[in-house]
């Protein structure tokens, strides 16, 4: 599909007191009712263009298109939904950038569940440690996303943050901790309560 452009415009405003007023001559787009519907527009639109794109392991190209990132949002949404997480039951994601990542993030949009993606930085870096422990007391998250748990269990084992009781999601198989496999979230069937 061609993209149409306007030309570039912007009005400036000079003030007596020197300051200077940007604005656009153009209206504004219609917005989207959520950040969920945009995801789920541009999916109606564009279903098999490619959104992201990641290596794997093997130095092969995975690409996620918009109508499967909307369908895997829908999925981890559901999923969370069914494990009771909400606005005091929030998301942590300590992940690099990826696919999986960006799944679990817009899933919670989906879900309406605040999440917060921590730097990766705080759970790799031994003197950051101090980061991950103070962001994670101050989120309190009930589940926690770690694509690769095994990374980042050695700061999440030195801090002084209790993990019990807490929902762990990853996709590496980890023996100790009780860990919710990533295809299991993404498996998961998605309802009317994902619409809700």
């Amino acid at each position: 599909a061609e993209v149409t452009t306007k030309p570039a415009a912007v009005n400036v405003e000079k003030r007596d007191n020197g300051e200077l007023i940007l604005t656009c001559p153009y209206p504004p787009a219609p917005l989207s009712r959520s950040m969920a519907h945009v995801l789920i527009e541009t999916a109606e639109k564009y279903p098999d263009r490619t959104l992201l794109a990641e290596k794997s392991s093997t130095g092969e190209w995975q690409q996620l298109t918009y109508a499967e990132a909307e369908k895997g949002a829908r999925h981890v949404a559901q999923w969370l939904i069914f494990q009771g997480a909400s606005a005091e039951k929030p998301l942590a994601i300590l992940s690099g950038s990826s696919i999986r990542h960006f799944l679990m993030a817009w899933g919670a949009i989906f879900a309406r569940v605040p999440f917060v993606p921590v730097s990766l930085a705080y759970s790799t870096i031994p003197g950051a440690r101090p980061k991950l422990e103070a962001a994670l007391k101050k989120v309190q998250p009930s589940f926690i996303f770690a694509e690769n748990l095994d990374k980042h269990l050695p700061a999440l084992s030195a801090i002084d943050f209790d993990l019990s009781g807490k929902t762990i999601v990853s996709a590496s198989k980890n023996t100790d901790l009780s860990v919710v496999p990533w295809e299991n979230v993404i498996s998961t069937e998605p309802t009317a309560a994902v619409d809700e």
